[in-house]
């Protein structure tokens, strides 16, 4: 493939006609505003708000980030998720999009970046949200790497929303029908493209910047290339970093804590979902979160997040939030401090791993919990939240949010047992033959003559 490398600027920009000519492979987380006061955050670090919430208004959600238990790193404010309150501050939207991940920064000056797309059949929500929050540009759209649960929707988003300025990806090449569609989107789009790596860094107006941390060279001969090929990006607006740390699994962090770069950041997007392979302890106290962020579905076929994630957040007093149970998380700072607001009011426990939750939810469905204290579906209920109770882990607001299954409760064995490949027609997950822990009830069981036909048709492999 060949790349244009500018030396004077870092950045690479992407020949999209080079790349199509090339095999690409797709292996496929309210309350008024108020004068904020601030603790002292120390040389270089944000001060963390901890004045008790305000009165909510109608049509605004609003929670408290817990502050945990005693000897928490500190306390966060309750937030305002309505797009009135993205004016003067940097915004950033973990969406709901079920077992997948995108994202979307908007900097006090209007300028917006998406990262992540999720799966297919996303573009609604992302374009909704979006569309909520005034974004009429994308100066970029930024690729962490090609997994269908990544990339997904990104066609779409491009064909039918915003212009965007500059695509963004690390350049780790797969053949699939989904990247190639992808990039002869971009091309047709007129998009620019260009490859990152550590070292480079993009203005998001004048006030944010957007540093990439990873990866320095592409990895090979991982367990996962896709995912240990992550860009790892941290945002920056004053004393205040947001890190977004893909999918990276082992082998990228460990070349990521070889290396010098700052690693510390007040709010941490939770690597893989969540997954047992995403965060270690020496990752986490290199980066020292204030809050941490997970994006999975309710149900997931891959038990996202799992129980050892959620207990080293827990052990190092990490207030986290789940899409799962909270719907969007949305985080707003003045530069100098971080507000959290979520979507849903969590009826369970943080604490609860993918697979405890899929169990106490049961295996077709997800509930959220409104206003007025109904149980409804997870997608109609986009009223108000409550104020959150303090635990060990934060067991806060929002009901669920995702569009995954409890496939690993609900069935039968013999098709995998027959060698057929069975795809999950709700989450776009395959299963291989013998893989009979986690299949699909039959209603939403497909079955493929091989693995590419089923990644051609947009699903993915379970991966545990």
């Amino acid at each position: 493939m060949t790349l244009r490398h500018n030396r004077l600027t870092g950045p690479r920009t992407l020949a999209w006609t080079a790349i199509l000519l090339a095999p690409l492979t797709l292996l496929v987380g309210c309350n008024r505003p108020a004068s904020i006061s601030t603790s002292p955050g120390g040389p270089g670090r944000s001060a963390v708000v901890t004045r008790p919430a305000a009165g909510s208004g109608a049509g605004r959600s609003s929670v408290d980030a817990p502050p945990g238990p005693a000897g928490t790193r500190s306390g966060v404010d309750v937030g305002d998720a309505s797009p009135a309150a993205d004016a003067g501050r940097l915004t950033y939207v973990q969406m709901d999009i079920g077992q997948g991940d995108s994202e979307l920064v908007i900097s006090p000056d209007g300028h917006a970046m998406l990262v992540d797309a999720g799966l297919p059949g996303n573009e609604g929500k992302i374009l909704g949200v979006l569309r909520a929050h005034g974004v009429e540009r994308l100066d970029y759209a930024l690729e962490s790497h090609p997994h269908a649960d990544h990339i997904g929707s990104m066609r779409a988003v491009i064909e039918q929303g915003p212009p965007v300025g500059l695509f963004l990806a690390s350049g780790y090449r797969h053949t699939s029908q989904m990247q190639t569609a992808l990039l002869q989107t971009l091309k047709s789009k007129g998009v620019k493209g260009r490859y990152v790596r550590a070292g480079d860094s993009f203005p998001l107006g004048d006030a944010v910047t957007v540093e990439i941390l990873a990866p320095t060279t592409l990895l090979h001969n991982t367990d996962s290339d896709p995912n240990n090929n992550s860009v790892v990006a941290r945002v920056g607006y004053g004393a205040v970093h947001l890190l977004l740390a893909g999918d990276m699994e082992e082998d990228e962090r460990r070349a990521l804590l070889a290396g010098r770069a700052d690693l510390q950041s007040d709010a941490l997007k939770v690597a893989h979902h969540g997954s047992h392979n995403g965060t270690d302890a020496d990752f986490l106290a290199r980066v020292q979160p204030k809050v941490a962020l997970i994006s999975c579905a309710v149900g997931n076929d891959y038990g996202h997040p799992h129980d050892v994630a959620l207990k080293m957040l827990t052990q190092d007093r990490i207030p986290f939030y789940r899409t799962d149970l909270q719907g969007d998380i949305t985080l707003h700072s003045d530069g100098r401090a971080l507000t959290v607001a979520t979507e849903k009011q969590a009826i369970l426990p943080l604490t609860l791993t993918g697979n405890e939750t899929a169990a106490r939810f049961g295996a077709s469905s997800s509930v959220a919990r409104s206003d007025s204290g109904d149980m409804t579906s997870p997608r109609l209920s986009e009223r108000g939240i409550r104020r959150a109770s303090s635990t060990a882990a934060p067991t806060t607001s929002n009901g669920s949010g995702g569009r995954g299954s409890a496939a690993h409760s609900e069935g039968a064995t013999g098709d995998a047992e027959s060698g057929a490949i069975i795809g999950n027609r709700r989450t776009k997950v395959y299963h291989l033959p013998g893989d009979a822990s986690a299949l699909p009830s039959a209603q939403n069981r497909v079955t493929f003559s091989s693995e590419s036909a089923a990644e051609e048709a947009g699903y993915h492999a379970a991966r545990r």
